[in-house]
């Protein structure tokens, strides 16, 4: 108990007006940015695009960015500048090796410095992350049922990427799912397990590979780190009940396809598809690209080729976070980053269950995502999970010194 307390009185520090002003302004300008990620991504599928649409979700997230910069620059000047100077330098010396496209790499300029560093700042500076949590839940189930009712009216009523399925939207629902899935694994209610069943079929059939792993690992690592003793049977239940009916669908699948052949409409499905094929777990084009940074990489193993360095183009990156580190600053420096991200993990993971923990393992979970697609200098997931990594691992030494401290003071007294 003294524990708990003892890190509450280190981690509030400022003043309770500063605290909640700028804590309103972390969570509106996030709340902002969520809100156009899903907007942008509608009005695209479902509005082919519409200027006066596109220009008010870029206002939107004009705001968003401006709150973002304002309230970082007032809460956290010192971490601000730094982290902006860091990559100012990472991206200046990548331009000065000229093994990047300039257009690329000032358009991920753009990304880190103005969108994802700000926002990381802003969630590294509220000191209540309840108030954090509450507003992704608020934000979970309206989000699924947009993300879905877009998915349905792109492939089912609009029919333009029948059996095609769509990499954006689903791992942005995935994101959602999986905050509804941390709040029934803490208290389970009827209306977060329905939004939460219709995220994650809509997903299953019309998602990336890649959410499903992001989704598996989170399960996995809430379970075993994040979950007392006395709910894992009934956990392990219900995820066995769930696997059940995937095995079901497998079948009804295979039934069909042997009944109806490869036209049956359920087998358009992309990810039936691979299941049935045997490519559930093999890409060819991602196998292609691993070949050609692999090699770019051998070719300079000690400094690298810059940020965004040896890219194809602005879409065939590599498409492996620990392969893009490596390719960016060297085999060796990309080694020990990796090796220190996971130390500091494991280091977090043994800590107590606290709401920093809580929301690291939710944003890691979502990064996994990394060691498949995308690319890390446009993820503002990425950029929170360092900031929550670092904030845990602070708040747990912080915590522990402070607990020495008190034991030694009543040691000394008796």
């Amino acid at each position: 108990m003294n524990r708990v307390k003892v890190k509450r009185d280190i981690c509030l520090k400022p003043s309770k007006i500063t605290r909640i002003d700028s804590e309103y302004a972390a969570c509106i300008s996030i709340a902002l940015f969520y809100l156009w990620q899903t907007g942008n991504l509608f009005v695209q599928k479902c509005f082919g695009g519409n200027m006066l649409l596109m220009l008010a979700m870029y206002l939107l997230l004009a705001a968003g960015i401006g709150i973002s910069l304002l309230n970082a620059a007032r809460t956290q000047v010192a971490y601000l500048l730094l982290s902006e100077l860091i990559a100012l330098i990472l991206y200046g010396l990548s331009f000065l090796y000229g093994n990047a496209q300039t257009a690329t790499l000032f358009y991920n300029l753009i990304w880190t410095l103005v969108i994802c560093v700000p926002i990381a700042l802003n969630i590294f500076s509220i000191r209540d992350l309840d108030r954090f949590w509450r507003l992704l839940y608020l934000l979970a189930k309206p989000m699924v049922i947009i993300l879905c009712g877009m998915i349905f009216l792109e492939f089912h009523v609009l029919k333009t990427n029948l059996g095609g399925y769509d990499m954006p939207a689903t791992y942005a629902l995935i994101f959602y799912c999986i905050i509804l899935c941390n709040a029934i694994l803490e208290k389970a209610k009827i209306a977060d397990i329905i939004v939460l069943l219709l995220g994650l079929g809509f997903d299953l059939l019309r998602g990336s590979r890649g959410t499903y792993f992001c989704f598996a690992l989170f399960v996995i690592i809430k379970i075993l780190f994040d979950i007392n003793s006395s709910k894992k049977k009934r956990i392990l239940l219900m995820c066995g009940i769930g696997a059940i009916l995937i095995g079901v669908l497998a079948i009804v699948a295979l039934r069909m396809y042997f009944a109806n052949g490869v036209d049956s409409e359920l087998l358009r499905f992309r990810s039936l598809t691979k299941l049935l094929s045997g490519e559930l777990f093999r890409s060819d084009a991602r196998a292609q690209l691993y070949r050609y940074y692999t090699e770019l990489i051998t070719q300079k193993p000690l400094l690298g080729w810059g940020v965004a360095g040896g890219w194809i183009n602005s879409q065939n990156y590599p498409h492996n976070f620990f392969m893009e580190v490596m390719l960016a600053i060297g085999i060796l420096p990309g080694v020990l980053v990796f090796f220190a991200m996971l130390v500091g993990m494991c280091y977090i993971l043994r800590g107590n269950r606290t709401p920093e923990r809580t929301l690291f393992l939710l944003y890691l979970a979502n990064i996994f995502s990394l060691f498949i697609s995308g690319t890390f200098l446009q993820n503002t997931s990425f950029f929170i999970c360092v900031c929550l990594g670092i904030r845990c691992i602070t708040c747990r030494r912080m915590q522990q010194r402070a607990y020495d401290n008190v034991k030694r003071k009543e040691y000394h007294a008796l």
